[in-house]
């Protein structure tokens, strides 16, 4: 395994070990005064209606639509392949539970942590946890709507993995945004 550059906070004499913790914490602190807002990537959904409430949006104009996920088919020259979730081996699991792996990643893992403390107390102290949970239902209903719409039309290949020619989703996920809309502003 290729060694990190020394410039980094992994210690590659003492692999379990992280160096200059100090520097480290000071430099997220900087990140976090950086920005206004960050949002983490594995609670997606609740970063997207934090901002939104931040931002003033309506939930339509923050819905999004995974279109690839595993379970489901991808067109491959006309054909459709099935998208495996990949596994880990045991040997990577069990380094990625390691001491060694931890400090490599430190700077990330507390970044995440961070990240994480920083979106709960937006939605606790900002928005009202209560308020923020009823939009979240909202937008969940409404990304439940629109991946409905995304399965009978946006892939050459349906959901049994038949390859077909490519429906527009266009009209149905419009009518879809204009309809919550109206409803969710009345």
């Amino acid at each position: 395994m290729e060694r990190l550059p020394e410039y980094t906070f992994w210690n590659a004499s003492h692999p379990e070990m992280i160096k200059k913790p100090y520097t480290l914490l000071e430099r997220l602190n900087n990140v976090f005064d950086s920005y206004d807002f960050v949002g983490v990537s594995d609670r997606l959904n609740e970063s997207l209606v934090a901002l939104s409430f931040l931002l003033d949006l309506s939930l339509s104009e923050i819905v999004y639509v995974s279109y690839r996920q595993s379970g489901s088919y991808l067109e491959i020259q006309q054909k459709c392949v099935k998208i495996v979730k990949p596994q880990l081996t045991n040997d990577v699991e069990d380094f990625l539970i390691t001491d060694e792996w931890k400090a490599m990643n430190a700077a990330d893992i507390l970044l995440h942590r961070a990240a994480n403390i920083a979106l709960d107390r937006t939605i606790d102290d900002v928005i009202g946890r209560d308020t923020f949970l009823k939009r979240l239902r909202e937008y969940e209903t409404l990304i439940e709507l629109m991946k409905e719409c995304a399965e009978e039309c946006s892939s050459t290949c349906s959901n049994a993995g038949v390859y077909r020619e490519a429906i527009s989703c266009r009209p149905c996920m419009n009518g879809i945004r204009s309809k919550w809309n109206i409803e969710s502003n009345s």
